[in-house]
């Protein structure tokens, strides 16, 4: 819809906080234990609405990601792609954008790098009936070694958020999919603010960063 497209048109604090948090975990100039974990490895950033999340992680971690979206999305991130080309590439990293609506039968790019190293999750769980065909998704894309990142920011939930601790709060949409997801055999385990390793300054406490591996099949 005309509104869904100009929430894919902003740059959420959600993504923000994720690109920061993969750089500080996988960089290649981090001084964590996993840095430098996603170099040359596939990523992929479904719904990626501007670009910007994958973008970061293919600057930040050298990673080869494709960022992916619906059609309606492709001349905007087809644009920024190609706006951060060198900066990506001088850095070892490098991005493309690739068509793929939620739920469809994988193609082209997005079938050819599957499974993934990781798949990034941004922005994305705000509607219930969304949830099945991005759960289908991430299963398609991913195997037990996937790391999954899903991230979401309350920023729809401010009359609760006033009324109630921020720290304890799941909105409904994401009390389903974290569900739906166990179902599938993804359990979502959330990240600590203080774990994210970022500062203080860095973090919102309405921004939730969930990690997940698929359980391995038996």
């Amino acid at each position: 819809t005309k509104q869904d497209d100009h929430t894919g048109a902003v740059v959420w604090d959600d993504a923000v906080i994720v690109a920061r948090h993969l750089a500080a975990k996988f960089g290649v100039d981090s001084t964590c234990s996993t840095a430098g974990g996603l170099r040359g490895r596939p990523v992929i950033d479904l719904g990626t609405g501007t670009g910007f999340l994958g973008l970061a992680v293919a600057r930040a971690c050298a990673a080869k990601v494709i960022v992916s979206d619906r059609a309606v999305m492709a001349d905007l991130v087809r644009a920024n792609v190609d706006a951060n080309r060198d900066a990506v590439a001088a850095a070892g990293g490098s991005c493309e954008f690739a068509e793929h609506s939620w739920g469809e039968a994988l193609s082209g790019p997005v079938a050819d790098a599957a499974p993934f190293a990781a798949i990034l999750v941004s922005g994305c769980v705000y509607h219930e009936e969304a949830n099945p065909p991005l759960l289908d998704s991430i299963m398609a894309l991913s195997d037990e070694n996937t790391l999954v990142v899903v991230a979401i920011d309350f920023r729809f939930d401010v009359a609760r958020a006033r009324d109630e601790d921020e720290d304890e709060y799941i909105s409904p949409v994401l009390a389903s999919f974290l569900s739906q997801a166990a179902d599938r055999g993804l359990a979502m385990r959330a990240q600590p603010n203080d774990q994210l390793g970022l500062p203080a300054d860095h973090v919102k406490n309405s921004v939730r960063v969930y990690h997940a591996r698929r359980a391995a099949e038996e």
